[in-house]
């Protein structure tokens, strides 16, 4: 595996959507790893593996960076957590000891996905489970033209699938999508919503059921409204507001006038 440069890697001292995205994704895995045996492949700064290690039997956190590691075992003590170098290909770990794998964002920093595969399904009981997370490679890289210097080999959604299930006969997908937003949801059991919340030291869950407003239909008539959720989405709103606020900064403003000359010679020689 290619050693991630640490610009790309996240600290429990972290503030930003980043984090949240990665928070939450322990929080999913927390709700399988009580009592178990956890390998957490590319635990990176540790905080990840110090979390399950409050529920679980036993959390191991491997990195290929070794000084990552040294931190880890510093800052994150207890008597069921331990931090091991290694890659992911060849991982320090005994055949079929594993009961929970997490891989959070790891396999598109490897050009080796097969390799890494066996290797998970070589430590892992015959009744593990593997939860792992990728960026879909379309939205994360095609569509937005963000091309991330330290991803190695990103993944199309049924590539990703199709992996997955060379290895495993059974998954069961979900979708993360960091949005930031107005929700709107139908109350009741059908649709309960829980809400994770907390930091690098504890991620917990609660019901969510609620709003900060309330939205009625009503009428004298029959209503006939299936039950529905949804996002509005504040990104293009976001992205409007940055553009006005640039353009309102002096840096922009004496730019436009230096620049003016040229612009208006050169709308000139276009007609």
């Amino acid at each position: 595996m290619k050693r991630k440069n640490k610009g790309e890697r996240l600290t429990a001292t972290d503030i930003s959507l980043t984090m949240l995205e990665h928070l939450h994704r322990y929080g999913i895995a927390l709700n399988h790893v009580a009592g178990k045996r956890v390998l957490d492949i590319a635990c990176g700064e540790g905080y990840g593996s110090h979390l399950m290690a409050k529920k679980a039997a036993h959390v191991i956190g491997v990195d290929i960076d070794e000084q990552v590691i040294q931190d880890a075992q510093e800052k994150y003590i207890a008597p069921n957590l331990r931090f091991v170098q290694g890659d992911v290909t060849k991982i320090p770990i005994e055949d079929a000891t594993i009961d929970v794998v997490i891989s959070f964002e790891t396999i598109e920093h490897t050009a080796h996905h097969t390799a890494m595969m066996t290797e998970v399904r070589r430590v892992m009981k015959e009744n593990g489970v593997l939860i792992i997370s990728s960026p879909d490679k379309k939205y994360y890289s095609d569509l937005s033209g963000y091309n991330n210097p330290f991803h190695v080999k990103e993944l199309y959604h049924d590539e990703f699938i199709d992996l997955i299930q060379a290895h495993f006969k059974n998954i069961y997908r979900l979708y993360q999508k960091p949005i930031l937003g107005s929700f709107i949801f139908t109350p009741g059991n059908r649709n309960t919503l829980l809400e994770y919340y907390g930091d690098s030291n504890e991620v917990a869950v609660k019901d969510s059921n609620y709003g900060l407003y309330l939205i009625i239909v009503a009428s004298n008539t029959s209503l006939d409204i299936p039950p529905t959720a949804s996002f509005f989405s504040s990104q293009e709103v976001m992205y409007q507001s940055s553009i006005k606020q640039f353009k309102n900064t002096l840096k922009y403003k004496i730019k436009k006038v230096v620049f003016f000359p040229y612009y208006l010679i050169k709308s000139l020689l276009k007609r």
